[in-house]
């Protein structure tokens, strides 16, 4: 049996680890609640001082300049619903750095009827690091999967710039 000095310092890893999936889940369930309210400064915030937003038409390097950059491309809509779930997240007790993947299901209404909306859906990749004492977004990489797009009661072909950021 392991001596209680060992023992405790094993605990302590284990509520390390604990906290550290907490604090990232929390993170992660913070990229939903900030778009959905448009706090798009909050969004930036979130990031580490060079974190990286990544989408298939560009991306954009820096916490300077996030919200302005996320706010030309989702700003315009009515109302938006991100869901996040399923976080998968790999971090060691301790570590500086971590990753996570979760659900990517984001709704984009264009219409103050909610009949005018595009879905997509997929994963977001998220590299993550500790900065400052706190865990932030490193890079944030979507992936769409699937997409649905409807015009009143009729589906309706997808905008060619219709944006969907993390």
């Amino acid at each position: 049996m392991d001596d209680p000095a060992t023992q405790i310092a094993a605990l302590q890893q284990q509520v390390q680890l604990l906290m550290d999936e907490r604090e990232i889940t929390r993170l992660l369930l913070a990229l939903s609640r900030t778009v959905d309210e448009k706090d798009f400064d909050g969004l930036a915030s979130l990031y580490a001082v060079d974190g990286t937003l990544a989408t298939p038409w560009g991306s954009h390097s820096g916490r300077a300049g996030k919200a302005e950059y996320v706010r030309k491309d989702l700003g315009h809509f009515h109302a938006m619903h991100h869901v996040g779930a399923g976080y998968e997240i790999q971090v060691e007790p301790g570590a500086s750095t971590a990753t996570a993947r979760m659900t990517l299901l984001a709704t984009h209404v264009s219409d103050s009827g909610g009949t005018h909306f595009t879905t997509v859906g997929g994963y977001y990749d998220v590299d993550l690091v500790r900065e400052d004492g706190k865990w932030r977004r490193k890079r944030v990489t979507p992936h769409p999967q699937w997409r649905f797009s409807a015009s009143g009661k009729e589906a309706a072909a997808p905008a060619r710039d219709e944006r969907w950021v993390p």
